[in-house]
């Protein structure tokens, strides 16, 4: 079958109106938002959608969550994943019950609710960040950054990005999150130093200054045509440094 997408008048008019739906984001009703004539059929073909709640009702981690949804739209390209009409449909619609137990308990709790339906049903903002905000389209991106079907696992990158939070707001929401070797090597020192990471006091910290030290590298050096040796041995260097720790020590973490 052909896959769906809103109308651009659709999309628009659902965002415009975002104020006075709050009730129905909270309630889960937000497949009742869509009219009829509101979808448009694309050239994209896809299966049926995969399930996102496990046998208990809940939201499937998002490492399963991002390998099921990159599969499922395995041939989408690029330019046809920044495109929010189709994300916007599968937020409020197709996937509507897994997007509302993912971030309704935030919306309840949430002081500016309108803003966190903008972030996760919508695409906010400009650049990277709005594609991995959305609640659907992140899951998507979140593979075609890391998948590698020269691995045994194509998809072991994907749980390394998702083991760390601070990894993802670190390095996808800036234009070195679009380096495809630079984040695979990231995410090759993130496995390695895992352990050292996560018992690192203020680990935010250091992996917001491991990132930005990263990205002054990348303003001297065309990131794309550093040897992928010395960008690993660069990359690992630094953030050995920032976690105080020997080089032997640190590489067994």
């Amino acid at each position: 079958m052909s896959l769906e997408f809103l109308s651009r008048e659709a999309t628009d008019k659902l965002a415009h109106e975002v104020g006075t739906n709050i009730e129905a984001y909270r309630a889960e009703k937000t497949v009742d938002l869509i009219r009829t004539g509101d979808c448009r059929m694309s050239r994209v073909d896809a299966v049926a959608p995969p399930d996102l709640l496990d046998t208990k009702g809940d939201y499937k981690p998002d490492a399963e969550a991002s390998q099921l949804i990159f599969q499922w739209l395995s041939n989408l390209t690029p330019v046809q994943a920044a495109d929010e009409r189709l994300w916007v449909l599968l937020t409020h619609s197709t996937f509507s019950e897994y997007v509302h137990k993912r971030w309704g308990d935030s919306l309840e709790r949430s002081e500016k609710p309108t803003e966190l339906i903008l972030d996760r049903w919508f695409f906010r903002g400009i650049g990277l960040r709005r594609l991995f905000h959305n609640g659907i389209s992140r899951l998507w991106w979140f593979g075609w950054v890391t998948h590698d079907n020269q691995r045994a696992n194509p998809f072991e990158l994907t749980d390394a990005l998702l083991s760390l939070q601070e990894i993802q707001v670190a390095f996808l929401e800036r234009s070195i999150g679009s380096c495809k070797p630079l984040l695979r090597v990231v995410l090759e020192t993130v496995k390695k130093h895992e352990a050292a990471l996560r018992s690192t006091p203020k680990r935010g910290d250091v992996i917001q200054g491991w990132a930005k030290e990263i990205r002054l590298y990348g303003g001297a050096y065309l990131l794309d045509a550093v040897p992928p040796d010395r960008l690993a041995f660069v990359v690992e260097r630094m953030l050995r440094s920032r976690l105080k720790v020997p080089a032997a020590i640190a590489s067994d973490a």
